[in-house]
């Protein structure tokens, strides 16, 4: 039964078979659908909306669900927003926080990974513990299940280092067609030729910036 072992939790609502069936002293929790947020205890402030949306939560937070399925695994996790059937589903028996994950299966089988932003059908849905990644696009998988600190856009425009909060800025290299930017911006073309490398933030010296050809690979820097 919905809200079936409350003892003074308040502020709740509780809509669906088993809903909240675990609350105790879990306050200001919404869950609407069958086993909505169904083993959380003392969690608070959560929004559960679908089918088993945050089903394992017990101590978490802060959550939103919305679709059936949505951070179905996490347990005590904080200041999620998951939007889509099955987004941040995770893997059982495992935490995250502080994700934004909008669209089917995004961030599909999270363990641990925290602070990533997945936009798009199946966006990131290969993160693990990968932690601070953007991955943009339509089914785009982040660099590998462990980056951290990436950007990915489209399997197009790639970052590293996306590390910077607040007005600081981040201390990576950009790369358009490269995984892996070597360079401030660094452009690698699909052919022999193309590329460009920018290697400095300023020129000083008034003198204008030189031209550095980047090895065999044809690419031009600018220092």
């Amino acid at each position: 039964k919905a809200l079936d072992s409350n003892t003074i939790g308040s502020a709740n609502t509780a809509n669906g078979y088993d809903a909240l069936q675990a609350n105790t002293t879990g306050y200001n929790n919404s869950a609407v659908g069958h086993d909505a947020l169904y083993n959380s205890t003392t969690g608070h402030k959560n929004t559960a909306l679908g089918t088993y949306s945050l089903f394992y939560n017990t101590t978490g937070n802060d959550n939103v669900a919305i679709g059936n399925d949505a951070l179905y695994s996490t347990q005590t996790g904080n200041y999620n927003t998951a939007i889509g059937v099955a987004a941040g589903s995770g893997t059982a028996s495992n935490s995250f926080s502080n994700n934004v994950l909008v669209g089917y299966q995004t961030g599909y089988v999270l363990t641990t990974g925290s602070n990533n932003i997945l936009l798009g059908y199946k966006a990131g849905n290969n993160l693990t513990s990968g932690a601070n990644n953007i991955v943009l696009g339509y089914d785009i998988d982040a660099p590998s299940a462990t980056s951290a600190n990436t950007l990915t856009i489209g399997n197009l425009i790639f970052a590293t280092g996306v590390d910077g909060t607040g007005t600081t800025l981040s201390s990576g290299n950009v790369g358009i067609g490269t995984t892996s930017p070597a360079y401030k911006l660094d452009v690698v073309s699909s052919t022999t030729t193309g590329g460009l490398g920018v290697t400095a933030s300023s020129v000083t010296t008034g003198t204008g910036a030189s031209m550095v050809f980047n090895g065999l690979t044809g690419g031009v820097g600018l220092k």
